[in-house]
């Protein structure tokens, strides 16, 4: 993918929004490190018509729910080893979950870790001690809370 975009990584991530004013988050648990928070998702592939789709795809691959996009929240852009990573953050409603379902290879490889599904109150107390990474998106987070915590107590 990367010849074909010029050197460019395009990924998308949910930032997904469950029932009672709650978000859904990744808890990351690599060996030898602290456990952080992240939103589910992944890269961009030929395949997928439009970013949308692509979050959509990746949601249901790597945690097996179904969400309802609301919208656009926060666009990345970073650059490792010469390659950059262009990372699309939508607002997505979870619409459902399926908790038997086959999770995303990343939650099966031992070597990368432990990836555990947290569903947590989108409060300022609360954000504020997690580890979520990327900071952007931590600050993101915090400054909107209060729109999203309205969202997602719509959530039905």
């Amino acid at each position: 993918m990367s010849e074909a975009n010029g050197g460019i990584n395009r990924r998308v991530r949910a930032i997904l929004l469950s029932r009672g004013g709650c978000l859904l988050l990744v808890k990351r648990v690599r060996p030898g490190g602290e456990p952080y928070y992240v939103t589910p998702g992944g890269g961009v592939e030929a395949t997928d018509r439009s970013a949308e789709d692509a979050v959509r795809r990746e949601v249901r691959e790597e945690i097996g729910a179904e969400v309802a996009l609301v919208g656009e929240a926060l666009r990345l852009q970073h650059s490792t080893e010469g390659r950059t990573t262009h990372e699309t953050y939508f607002v997505c409603r979870l619409q459902h979950i399926d908790l038997g379902a086959k999770r995303g290879p990343e939650f099966d490889d031992e070597a990368r870790g432990q990836y555990f599904l947290e569903e947590l109150p989108l409060m300022p107390s609360v954000l504020t001690e997690l580890p979520i990474r990327p900071d952007e998106l931590k600050t993101y987070l915090m400054s909107h809370y209060s729109d999203l915590f309205a969202l997602a107590s719509a959530v039905c």
